[in-house]
């Protein structure tokens, strides 16, 4: 948790940093402290992470860390001191507000964000997964060239729906689950276009 903050701040400090055209560093206005909330497993722990003197000072819980400011996100592996002891980390991946780590063994995907976002993750709308198992959809425009089922019609999962032709080659569209066909949008003939559903199981 504390390794993955301070990667944040890491990476917020790089992304502030700027240089003047003799390659002068501007730090006056880069921040020194962070209050970001990390969420592994379902669980959200807030740290405090303050740079100091060659250091990291991360709070987590109520207790400090000290983690040397030795590294930087350059190389995959992390070699540092926590507390004074020689800790070895590996940074397999980031993103916006994702951090993989990899730490005595054992891989951390956690999900770090500043608590002013944070705060407001809660009130995002939740993505909603569509189910496309229940759809067989044109994955290109094309021409219907057959409709193998009816409405009504039990089919087995990868039994073929109907034939796509497109760009001069036919493509057998086969049904994503066993289940009863419930609705054919389309027929031999039909010009479809990307994504639009062919038919429909229940």
């Amino acid at each position: 948790m504390a390794m993955a903050a301070i990667v944040h701040a890491k990476d917020q400090l790089r992304n502030k940093t700027y240089y003047t055209q003799d390659r002068k560093r501007l730090e006056a206005t880069l921040p020194s402290e962070w209050d970001v909330h990390v969420s592994y497993n379902g669980d959200v722990i807030p740290v405090h992470v303050q740079r100091g003197d060659g250091n990291f000072i991360v709070t987590i819980g109520g207790k400090d860390l000290r983690i040397n400011d030795n590294f930087n996100l350059a190389t995959p592996v992390i070699s540092t001191t926590v507390n004074g002891q020689e800790e070895i980390f590996q940074l397999q991946g980031r993103g916006v507000g994702h951090i993989k780590i990899q730490f005595h063994g054992t891989v951390f995907e956690v999900q770090v964000l500043e608590k002013r976002m944070a705060d407001v993750v809660k009130y995002m709308p939740e993505k909603h997964v569509l189910d496309l198992s229940s759809k067989v959809i044109a994955p290109m425009p094309g021409v219907v060239k057959s409709v193998a089922v009816t409405v009504g019609q039990v089919i087995g999962e990868g039994q073929e729906v109907c034939v796509l032709e497109a760009m001069k080659m036919q493509n057998s569209m086969l049904a994503g689950k066993t289940g009863k066909v419930k609705n054919v949008f389309v027929k031999a003939g039909d010009t479809v276009g990307e994504d639009d559903v062919l038919v429909e199981l229940e």
